[in-house]
């Protein structure tokens, strides 16, 4: 064998051999999907899946991501990490699918999802995503995402202790403009300078003036103002204001027992 070809052979080699050790390393650092895992996201595809229990894999949401992750391999993004047992999926889903990635901020959240709903990321795909984060096994979500209800409060030390979107959750179910009382909670009607004091109602009278100047600018009449409560026990508290300027409008401000604003809902005919 010449010089010129023997060299040639050699560098081959080990060009082969480090791109052997590289994908070894790769393989190791977020070892895929096995063959059983495959047969049983096989089985779990169509409804079965979403009614299924055994089809349902259950975990902690780590951290929900909207970004670009690059221009053209991947692009814009929702990337949900699940915490399952040692493993770490990253469910991925247009942008669209993850309205409000601060909710899972906490990084409590329960959630579930199909396995016939995941399909492996393309390599070129998951190569991209795990430059983000190199831990997680990358699927491509295709069914829904449910995240698990959580207990309510049981006192309002508990309640008092929540995040303000937490209170509201726990406060309202929000189907878009429309907020509902969660079971068990009530509205009651009340005169601010009666119920609060101190701050509490220096705040309060300021929030109530600013609706009152916002309703009456645009048709609309004089707020409410009510105490929300629990077995007759005051939680939070709540002014719903509206006008008919421009169309009927409504607007539902929340407050702690603080009376700062925890948040809110509204929208417009």
């Amino acid at each position: 064998m010449s010089f010129a070809i023997r060299s040639a052979f050699l560098v081959f080699l080990t060009t082969f051999a480090a791109g052997c050790a590289a994908e070894t390393a790769e393989t190791a650092a977020a070892p895929e999907a096995t063959a059983e895992d495959d047969l049983t996201r096989a089985e779990c595809r169509g409804p079965k899946g979403e009614t299924e229990p055994a089809c349902r894999v259950e975990g902690t949401v780590e951290a929900q991501v909207v970004a670009e992750f690059d221009p053209f391999v991947v692009g814009d993004a929702c990337v949900t990490f699940v915490k399952v047992g040692a493993r770490r999926y990253g469910l991925v889903r247009d942008v669209s699918a993850c309205p409000d990635p601060d909710r899972f901020a906490s990084g409590t959240a329960k959630v579930s999802f199909s396995k016939g709903a995941l399909t492996l990321a393309a390599r070129e795909r998951s190569v991209v995503l795990k430059r983000y984060d190199g831990g997680a096994t990358y699927y491509e979500l295709s069914g829904e995402l449910r995240v698990a209800p959580t207990p309510p409060p049981a006192n309002r030390a508990e309640f008092d202790a929540l995040s303000k979107r937490e209170k509201l959750a726990n406060l309202y179910d929000v189907q878009g403009d429309v907020g509902t009382l969660r079971p068990g909670l009530t509205e009651k009607p009340i005169r601010i300078v009666a119920e609060l004091s101190g701050k509490a109602e220096e705040r309060a009278l300021a929030a109530y003036y600013a609706a009152r100047s916002d309703a009456f600018q645009n048709g609309g009449e004089r707020p409410d103002v009510v105490a929300i409560q629990k077995a007759g026990v005051t939680w939070a508290y709540a002014i719903h204001s509206g006008g008919r300027s421009y169309g009927n409008w409504w607007q539902t401000s929340v407050f702690d027992r603080a009376f700062e604003e925890i948040g809110g809902f509204g929208g417009s005919d």
